[in-house]
């Protein structure tokens, strides 16, 4: 070896000693040297400018942000995922750049970058060059440095038991003894024995049952052997020639029973049962395919599960007992009305006789004949007009002033019509110019004709008859509007665009306002406050704006025929009556489907009615009764409407499918008046 390198190994190979002051030697420092001109900060400068916003909100635009002189800094071409991955196949040194997003370039790693980041990776100093000071320790050899470095006294947790230490041993013992830690031995017991068959149909004289078996499941019980069965059956259960014939030509399928009854005079005379293997086998599947699951009863209070609904007692006044009969009938009554007041009550019948009483006395006031049945009769809402609009089968819809007092009502009424009389026969002469003026044009038939009878028509006048309204269907049901003006015709037999006609009374005019409908109308009424109408056909109610003549809404009951309609006073609910024994009540803000459904009724439900002025509402149904409940609507949106049944009221018991026909409320009491086959009407109070 040479001496310069002899040299050089002493040079390097210093003592601890020598290698501790070399490390803490601090650098002479020059003095002419200017520390204000070596700190130099322009290489810590960025280009983008942007603060502390995010750069993830430049995403969508073509600036990474702004720079120190408020110019927009343009991003850098990248290319998309095609490109990125062409030059990652082409460039061998494409994993050393690295984008720096703040000056909006790349950047590629030296060797000593990278051998930078690596130690920092691992836990060591960036700079290569750099010595920890701390790195090397005093190694004292001297058997005789006995004393510690420092006075201090030891703590006192190093003599003390471990509180921690004692906490987790004390759970591991109570482990222990739960059986919750077990030896390996006697888990690969358990495996063994949780791998073994069982018997579900095993009885109870094996006991111990261990916890992680299944559970016992109680055997379907075998049938009771019945008197045939017995070795010295009755006479009665035996065959004779006919039946043992037929049993023997059914197949085994068909066969009531699987053998022949025998009678032994006694026991030893018995033979060997020869089906002994085949109920065994029968049994066997019967155990086989039955269902293997236990049902659990849940025992329920049935009173918890009924709505907790106020007393009938605190919600008076509500019809409870029959007040008064209106006996005068013959036939079968079709319709009933009250007028607005509540002071006469108006009835029609088959025959077409219509009957106008006293509704507080039950005295006949007048009475009236026409030449066909009524099919109904309503008298008009409005009280300052004193008319009644009677629909016949004569395809005509008659309307009578009955000349009741207040005769100024009565007096007022005539003077009205006559004013609607000459002004439709002003209209007349325009309407025949309109028609010679445009006679290519294919005449329209009119909706219905008016009639109205004048002082030289006797024969009418002297019977009260005031109007007369020749449609071309026969009208089934009449409605009219809350202010009196208006009124609806129905004629459920028809398919045609006249089923419904709208009438004005003051303009003469009909209008049909469904066109050509498909479907059977079987109800319509008329919004208490809006310029709406309601259309009940057999399983929907349609609701159509009259001013746009266009439909808002459809109600789908979910029933299979629709008998009767009625409106709330409020006009934001209603209720159907179904023939499939249903009561419906719809709520216009909660959607097109019902918000409850009543069945209580064994037979159809004919009719259904609000009260104008309490919250009631009752419903007809043919077995003989009336049905009252509480119906109470509230002002706010956010409570539903409370329903509460209150009373039933039997009337007469029948055979037949009609019992109840219709019922209506009293306008001003919590009276009802209903109707049924006996040819009498009952007034409840």
């Amino acid at each position: 070896m040479s001496k310069e390198r002899m040299k050089g190994k002493r040079k390097k190979e210093l003592k601890p000693k020598e290698r501790m002051e070399q490390v803490n030697t601090a650098e002479e420092i020059p003095d002419d040297i200017n520390l204000r001109d070596a700190v130099d900060s322009s290489d810590e400068e960025v280009l983008v400018r942007v603060g502390g916003i995010p750069l993830d909100w430049y995403e969508d635009y073509n600036h990474l942000g702004y720079s120190v002189e408020g110019k927009k800094v343009v991003k850098e071409g990248e290319g998309d995922r095609l490109d990125e991955f062409m030059k990652r196949k082409e460039d061998k040194d494409f994993w050393r750049y690295i984008k720096d997003e703040l000056n909006n370039k790349k950047i590629r790693l030296s060797d000593e970058e990278i051998a930078m980041i690596q130690r920092i990776r691992k836990g060591k100093y960036a700079d290569v060059g750099y010595v920890d000071p701390n790195r090397y320790q005093i190694e004292i050899n001297d058997p005789d440095f006995k004393f510690p470095m420092n006075s201090s006294m030891p703590p006192k947790s190093r003599f003390v038991p471990s509180k921690w230490e004692r906490q987790k041993v004390m759970k591991l013992v109570h482990a222990m003894r739960m059986g919750w830690i077990k030896p390996q031995s006697e888990l690969d017991k358990a495996a063994e024995e949780s791998q073994k068959l069982w018997d579900i149909w095993e009885d109870d004289s094996i006991p111990l049952r261990q916890k992680h078996l299944p559970r016992q499941i109680p055997a379907q019980k075998d049938e009771l052997p019945m008197h045939s069965e017995s070795y010295n059956p009755p006479q009665e259960y035996l065959f004779d020639e006919e039946e043992l014939k037929e049993w023997e030509n059914a197949d085994e399928s068909e066969r009531r029973i699987n053998y022949v009854p025998q009678k032994y005079s006694a026991l030893r005379k018995i033979q060997p049962y020869d089906r002994l293997v085949n109920d065994a086998f029968e049994r066997c599947v019967e155990l086989y395919l039955c269902p293997r699951l236990i049902r659990k009863k849940l025992r329920i209070d049935a009173a918890k599960l009924l709505p907790k609904l106020p007393d009938a007692s605190e919600l008076k006044p509500f019809p409870t007992f029959e007040a008064l009969k209106y006996v005068g009938h013959k036939a079968k009554i079709a319709g009933i009305s009250v007028d607005p007041e509540g002071t006469y009550l108006a009835s029609g019948d088959a025959q077409g006789k219509v009957i106008v009483w006293h509704a507080y006395t039950g005295k006949i006031v007048r009475e009236y004949s026409l030449d066909a049945a009524v099919h109904d009769l309503q008298w008009n809402s409005n009280r300052n007009i004193q008319l009644i609009g009677v629909a016949t089968e004569g395809d005509n819809v008659i309307f009578i002033n009955p000349c009741l007092s207040p005769f100024e009502r009565s007096k007022a009424t005539d003077v009205l019509l006559s004013k609607y009389s000459a002004a439709s026969r002003e209209t007349e002469p325009e309407e025949m110019e309109n028609e010679e003026d445009e006679p290519k044009k294919k005449k329209a038939q009119p909706k219905a004709t008016w009639h109205y009878y004048s002082d030289e028509d006797t024969d009418y006048t002297l019977k009260n008859w005031r109007l007369s309204v020749k449609l071309a269907v026969i009208p089934q049901k009449l409605v009219w509007h809350s202010k009196g003006d208006y009124f609806a015709t129905v004629a459920s037999h028809t398919q045609t665009a006249k089923q419904v006609l709208v009438h004005c009374l003051s303009k003469s005019k009909s209008l049909a306002i469904l066109g050509k409908f498909k479907g059977v109308v079987e109800a319509v009424e008329f919004h208490p406050t809006e310029p709406s109408f309601f259309v009940a056909t057999r399983t929907s109610v349609l609701l159509y704006n009259l001013q746009k003549q266009s439909l808002i809404k459809k109600f789908l009951s979910g029933s299979k025929w629709i008998s009767s309609l009625s409106i709330h006073p409020k006009g934001d609910n209603f209720i159907v009556g179904t023939y499939d024994n249903k009561v419906i009540w719809f709520d216009r803000d909660m959607g097109a489907k019902p918000y409850k459904s009543l069945k209580y009724s064994d037979k159809a439900i004919k009719n259904v009615q609000f009260h104008r002025k309490y919250p009631l509402f009752a419903s007809a149904s043919s077995d003989g009764s009336v049905y009252v409940f509480h119906g109470m609507v509230y002002d706010d949106l956010l409570q539903n409407a409370l329903i509460v049944p209150l009373k039933l009221l039997q009337g007469k018991k029948v055979a037949e499918e009609a019992g109840i026909v219709n019922c209506i409320f009293h306008p001003k009491q919590p009276w009802i008046f209903s109707i049924g086959v006996d040819n009498e009407i009952r007034l409840w109070s």
